[in-house]
């Protein structure tokens, strides 16, 4: 049981660190949500036929409309999957229906644009944040077919290999352009991922120290050090590792605090759990969504610590105290709202 939350915990951090890195290197940010229980390649027989029987929400239909209605817009189709995705980033709005509409999307815009290194690039990184690793892999296959001498999109190429479980050809991949490349931050920081999916733990961490060195950016720094962090823990086995793990899956999947985690300090003395954060908003949050975020997150470490009497959201780089909230009860109304803040 202790094995398979911590391969979810690897995974979910794994692939938190890697679209984190992607982003930096292509100017975007298509945010870092995951949605689903666990990578597919593609859609079954039996779900696509069983999707396809499925009505799209109401929502969704003016712009499923507008794109049949103007079928070679590539700016209509760009904004009916933005849509999409922020359907596939709410998990009650999952549905092999709207899985189905994303990946069909995908590839009849990728058909259309099959010339356009750039679309082809937006695709196959929108198909990589919402887990379709399939559709991701054979899009940045074309762009490179396009942009062989491209870095960058081949090792997010590789590291898209390593989620569909080719470990060994990402590995072939990465260490290709290390060859040419020996200082390449992204692909060095890829590379410890995988070397750790393997069980390559020491040449891991060693290879992610590299990378750490090399960051270009302190949020790419700060990721990837909190990623080392757990990889370097000495158990991960235990009751309380494993209980911790879940909350920081929890905070590295947050809408929020996705892109602003750091890393968890515990101070047992003072029954304080610190939750480390960087340039995190908290004073320009609006009061309901500041009680409805604070709310889930008590929920969440009372679920993981039964000692911690107090939670702190601490800045990474000031280590100033943003906020100090107790553990108490919550109120019946207020425990309500917070279910809407995840």
């Amino acid at each position: 049981m202790a094995s398979n939350q911590n391969n979810r915990l690897f995974f979910a951090l794994a692939i938190c660190v890697t679209l984190g890195l992607s982003f930096f290197f292509t100017g975007k940010s298509l945010g870092s949500a995951m949605i689903g229980s666990a990578p597919t390649a593609s859609l079954t027989t039996k779900a696509k036929a069983k999707a396809k029987a499925s009505p799209l929400p109401k929502s969704l239909q003016p712009l499923k409309e507008a794109v049949d209605k103007d079928p070679d817009s590539i700016p209509l189709r760009m904004e009916y999957l933005s849509v999409l995705q922020e359907h596939l980033r709410i998990p009650a709005h999952v549905s092999e229906r709207t899985r189905q509409e994303f990946a069909t999307l995908i590839a009849s815009t990728a058909e259309l644009a099959k010339d356009s290194p750039e679309t082809l690039r937006e695709l196959a990184m929108r198909s990589f944040e919402v887990k379709y690793f399939g559709g991701a892999r054979d899009l940045y296959k074309q762009y490179l077919a396009l942009k062989p001498d491209d870095v960058s999109v081949r090792s997010q190429y590789a590291s898209t290999l390593s989620f569909l479980g080719e470990q060994q050809q990402a590995i072939q991949e990465l260490e290709g352009i290390l060859k040419q490349n020996p200082e390449h931050f992204q692909t060095l920081a890829f590379l410890s991922i995988v070397k750790a999916s393997v069980g390559e733990r020491e040449e891991a961490i060693q290879i992610g120290k590299k990378a750490i060195q090399l960051a270009p950016h302190q949020e790419a720094k700060d990721r990837l050090s909190a990623f080392l962090l757990k990889l370097e823990a000495p158990d991960l086995t235990s009751t309380e590792a494993t209980t911790e793990n879940s909350l920081v899956q929890y905070l590295q999947s947050h809408e929020i605090l996705s892109r602003k985690f750091v890393r968890l300090e515990e101070q047992k003395d003072s029954q304080t759990l610190d939750i480390y954060v960087h340039d995190f908003p908290m004073d320009k949050m609006p009061p309901f969504a500041k009680v409805a975020f604070l709310t889930a997150l008590k929920r969440e470490v009372q679920k993981a610590y039964s000692w911690v009497s107090q939670v702190q959201i601490v800045d990474e780089a000031s280590k100033t105290i943003l906020h100090n909230e107790p553990l108490t009860e919550a109120d019946p109304t207020t425990a309500e709202t917070g279910d809407h803040a995840q």
